[in-house]
């Protein structure tokens, strides 16, 4: 069954509070539930470690946004305060990224941004001695039956689900609450304008996409070793389309044009060769998998999962019926029935079937990838 908000001890919680409605809309929620509450906002501010960082992450707070916070939290008689982590999210999601990127690999930085997020929130709330956080995430939380622990569920809203961002992180689920749970995106936006909420006009970005300043920032950072010209091949290597100036200058899944005839679309920068500094590049055909090798999160073997067991696996924000076939501790073979564009180094979800409610199994990146010949040796005596 759900976790009820009411089955806790104590009335007090931290709540995780941004400039967005969702946040907002928790507060309204908890007051009416009259918990005692406290807010926090998680701050950082790149551009102390460089200035070239300033803006390229969509979640990094201005001073502006930051004051309507407090004038909000100030209108519900909400105490507030700011916990600065500057130096952590660099040290965790920036010099991540940087590597990643240097290296001609896939990385999606908002797992990790959840994970150091939900941290700091929950280490907060030890300092304070709050037994509960909340946040405004889309996703549930069941209580586990026979003395099993908590487990995430995927929310009511599939195109704007965030479970696997909580699945990503060691949060103890026994203490979060979810007041948004049972909701849509569009329930939300209805409560907020019943609470007499304003949306902002924040635009959402992805991060750390590539621009002159972050280029800037990697130059400055990097030995220019690893930052050469190259040339751009063909997947299979026998063709050569011309020369890059810097792996800096692209990012893996970017679509980059054929200049052959026999290629008519664009293709996509797949796979970068250190020792060569050359980049490939496949048409969308090539990049279409049956299956991959995921690092998990979790053991399986801890798990309680036979070694072989029917699940679905969520790419970026669409799920697919699967089978998983565990390898050794936590590696997992996953195979579907259908072609799906998929980047070594994603990181992907494993849950218990597609749709609302699914059990979160564990999240993990992509190690390796298998064409539907691969498929069809392996999964052979399987049947979805």
């Amino acid at each position: 069954m759900p976790m009820s908000d009411g089955a806790s001890q104590s009335k007090k919680v931290l709540l995780g509070m941004t400039d967005g409605i969702s946040s907002q809309v928790c507060a309204h929620l908890l007051k009416l539930q009259r918990y005692d509450i406290q807010a926090v906002t998680l701050i950082y501010d790149l551009a102390e470690k460089s200035s070239s960082l300033k803006k390229s992450t969509s979640c990094e707070l201005s001073l502006d946004q930051q004051k309507k916070i407090v004038d909000f939290c100030h209108k519900l008689n909400i105490p507030h305060h700011f916990v600065t982590i500057t130096r952590e999210f660099y040290d965790s999601v920036v010099e991540t990224w940087l590597s990643k990127k240097i290296e001609g690999e896939y990385y999606s930085p908002c797992f990790d941004c959840h994970r150091i997020r939900l941290s700091f929130l929950q280490e907060e709330a030890r300092k304070l001695k709050f037994p509960k956080v909340a946040t405004g995430h889309l996703a549930k939380v069941f209580e586990g039956t026979q003395g099993m622990a908590p487990f995430i569920t995927v929310s009511n809203d599939l195109e704007n689900d965030q479970s696997h961002l909580i699945a990503h992180s060691d949060f103890d689920l026994s203490q979060l609450i979810l007041p948004l749970a049972d909701l849509t995106k569009n329930d939300v936006l209805k409560l907020a304008k019943n609470f007499g909420i304003q949306e902002l006009s924040r635009a959402q970005s992805e991060c750390f996409r590539p621009n002159q300043d972050l280029i800037k920032f990697i130059e400055s950072v990097t030995p220019k070793d690893f930052l050469k010209q190259g040339e751009i091949l063909s997947f299979e290597g026998g063709m050569n389309f011309g020369i890059h100036e810097g792996v800096q200058k692209h990012f893996v899944g970017e679509s980059m044009r054929f200049k052959e005839d026999r290629w008519q679309s664009d293709g996509y920068f797949f796979e970068y060769d250190g020792p060569s500094s050359a980049i490939k590049i496949a048409p969308l055909e090539e990049l279409k998998y049956r299956g991959v090798l995921v690092r998990l999160n979790s053991e399986m073997t801890n798990l309680k999962y036979p070694k072989t067991f029917k699940a679905s696996i969520k790419l970026r924000q669409s799920s697919f019926a699967c089978w998983v076939q565990l390898k050794n501790f936590n590696y997992a073979h996953i195979f579907w029935d259908e072609d799906l564009k998929v980047f070594k180094g994603e990181t992907v979800t494993l849950q218990t079937k597609v749709g609302k409610n699914a059990k979160v199994i564990s999240t993990g990146v992509v190690t390796e990838t298998y064409k539907k010949a691969d498929y069809e040796n392996s999964v052979d005596h399987l049947s979805f």
